[in-house]
């Protein structure tokens, strides 16, 4: 498990907070939250250690560090901006936002 409140992605870029932005990595895991929002309320709960992994991730793949910096640097903006691109606000849009759902 990661002990450290950095995000871990590969490559370190991706912007101010993002998390490493792994690209295909993280595509991936943002894909894997749209097959829970396709799925709905009673796959994610049949499947909930699975979505638990995958919040897990996400967090690991965001950069709390700067995070914190930017919060404490008195620019709301940027914090704002900054949090809505990490891999969990990412996240949370694919799996419960119902734009990202794939309906047959």
């Amino acid at each position: 498990g990661g002990s450290g409140a950095r995000g871990r992605g590969p490559g370190g870029g991706g912007g101010a907070a993002s998390g490493g932005g792994g690209g295909g990595h993280m595509q991936d895991l943002l894909d894997a939250f749209a097959v829970f929002a396709s799925a709905g309320g009673a796959f994610r709960q049949a499947n909930k250690s699975l979505l638990e992994a995958c919040w897990r991730r996400a967090a690991s793949e965001t950069d709390w560090e700067t995070l914190g910096e930017l919060r404490g640097s008195g620019s709301d903006g940027a914090y704002v901006r900054a949090l809505g691109a990490t891999p969990v606000a990412r996240a949370a849009r694919r799996c419960y936002d119902a734009s990202f759902a794939v309906r047959p």
